[in-house]
């Protein structure tokens, strides 16, 4: 059948759920009719129409009126935590995007105030020639980490590669849980270099 979006809106809130429309019955008439409609959804949760997004880094004020040389535009700062509430009725996953394009950075984990993390072993990033032993796989700078129920997946962003098998045997695929949550991004060296993005929907049961 035919996939879609099923959207529901009102004066607080504006949600829609995936779904495929597997039956309609509705004969072709000049007259006004009802009709049955089956919906099949393989994730039968409404999730926000509007997608979140919360990072560890951001930028300080910059300049301003009257001004001296040099400028300074704005400073990219880090405290490597990243606090979410989820407003929804229960957990679900997100997908958190990871740049070390600047520099380099190993064994990379984003750790949950439930104990639990994420840990990507080895090197990351533009790795200096001297760290490039036999296990060198090319300079890994972007990537996608997605555990949201039915898409989780380790990407290398530059290639499409699967990094799942960089995955420490601890890891867990992080879900956000209801109310306040805090990440914190670590690194065994170079966690200057490491910025992570997370975007999320929240999720709802019903409406």
């Amino acid at each position: 059948g035919a996939a879609g979006r099923l959207i529901y809106r009102d004066s607080g809130m504006n949600v829609f759920m995936e779904v495929e429309v597997e039956d309609c019955d509705v004969k072709n008439t000049d007259e006004v009719t009802t009709a049955q409609t089956t919906f099949v959804a393989s994730y039968p949760y409404f999730q926000d129409m509007e997608q979140h997004t919360a990072g560890n880094r951001g930028v300080t004020g910059g300049w301003r009126f009257p001004f001296t040389f040099p400028v300074t535009f704005g400073t990219v700062t880090a405290n490597n935590t990243i606090t979410i509430e989820n407003m929804g009725n229960f957990p679900f996953g997100f997908v958190a995007d990871i740049d070390i394009s600047s520099g380099y950075a190993k064994d990379l984990q984003i750790s949950s105030h439930t104990g639990e993390s994420i840990v990507l072993r080895g090197y990351w990033g533009v790795i200096p020639e001297e760290l490039q032993d036999a296990a060198y796989r090319g300079d890994v700078t972007k990537i996608r980490i997605d555990t949201r129920a039915g898409n989780k997946s380790v990407t290398n962003l530059d290639t499409g590669e699967s990094l799942l098998g960089y995955f420490s045997v601890e890891s867990k695929m992080l879900q956000i849980q209801r109310g306040i949550n805090v990440f914190t991004v670590t690194a065994e060296t170079g966690i200057e270099n490491v910025s992570v993005l997370i975007a999320y929907r929240n999720v709802y049961k019903g409406v």
